[in-house]
């Protein structure tokens, strides 16, 4: 039918001006103009090694890395990757800021590092389900300078500071 042929025509359009658009990126990469490095320190390696031993596959996460100032910002997803476990939240340039529930997941983010009310952290934590926090090389989260019982310092490696969630 004629319908047919057309929406095929429209498909296979749409395809290769999908095509079309990734070829700048492509060539930047060959010619060697875009860095797709990535690295981390030995102690966030070994911190995140650390986690990974520790946790179960569902266990989320959280980390303050995602605000980072880094040049290379696309590369946060680092974490969520090395740990294979969940991140809170990553990807920051990816989500349309604009969503009341991105607002709403980035602000609980922030709060579990900046809050000194222990009682806003674990309903923070029970929300969203987080068994570990994460602080980004240096620097530490508010609650440091007195622990309640139900959240432990299990971090090994200087640098990188790494909180556990006990159940109550």
């Amino acid at each position: 039918t004629v319908f047919g042929k057309v929406a095929l025509a429209a498909v296979i359009l749409i395809g290769i001006a999908q095509f079309f658009t990734w070829l700048p990126h492509f060539y930047l990469f060959g010619m060697g103009v875009r860095n797709v490095s990535v690295s981390i320190s030995p102690q966030e390696a070994g911190s995140l090694r650390r986690i990974k031993e520790l946790s179960k596959p569902r266990d989320f996460v959280a980390t303050n890395k995602s605000e980072s100032k880094e040049k290379n910002v696309d590369r946060l997803y680092l974490y969520s990757a090395f740990l294979e476990r969940p991140i809170l939240f990553e990807g920051a340039q990816y989500t349309s800021h604009r969503s009341s529930m991105f607002q709403e997941v980035r602000e609980d983010n922030r709060r579990l590092f900046c809050s000194t009310d222990p009682g806003e952290v674990v309903r923070i934590a029970r929300k969203h389900e987080i068994m570990f926090l994460v602080a980004k090389p240096g620097t530490d989260i508010a609650l440091s300078t007195s622990l309640p019982e139900w959240l432990k310092d299990i971090s090994k490696c200087e640098g990188i500071k790494i909180y556990k969630f006990e159940k109550e």
